[in-house]
């Protein structure tokens, strides 16, 4: 899948505005609309970028060591998406937290 040209730079508008406070939505309207950036990439933006503690806070969950035999859960219901999400040839990207978002 091609990006809109302006896609890069509506990323770094996006965290700069981020990072100053304001809010998610209305950052995305702002900047969306400046780049005209079709639907499936202001999703990227919202999905796949998040505030500095946020981001902390979700790699904090994430567990890179898992014991051999080790019982792990699954969300199965967001891993059938995400995979379902790929199959159907929308966009699958990992976000700013190293998560795979849809």
């Amino acid at each position: 899948m091609k990006l809109s040209d302006g896609f890069f730079q509506a990323v770094c508008d996006y965290r700069y505005l981020l990072g100053h406070g304001y809010p998610q939505k209305s950052i995305l309207k702002l900047v969306g609309d400046r780049y005209a950036l079709p639907s499936h990439e202001r999703v990227m933006l919202y999905r796949g970028l998040a505030r500095e503690q946020q981001v902390k806070v979700r790699q904090q969950k994430f567990i890179s060591d898992i014991p051999a035999h080790a019982e792990v859960t699954l969300d199965g219901f967001n891993v059938c998406r995400t995979v379902g999400s790929y199959l159907n040839g929308n966009p699958v990207f990992v976000g700013m937290d190293g998560y795979l978002r849809d």
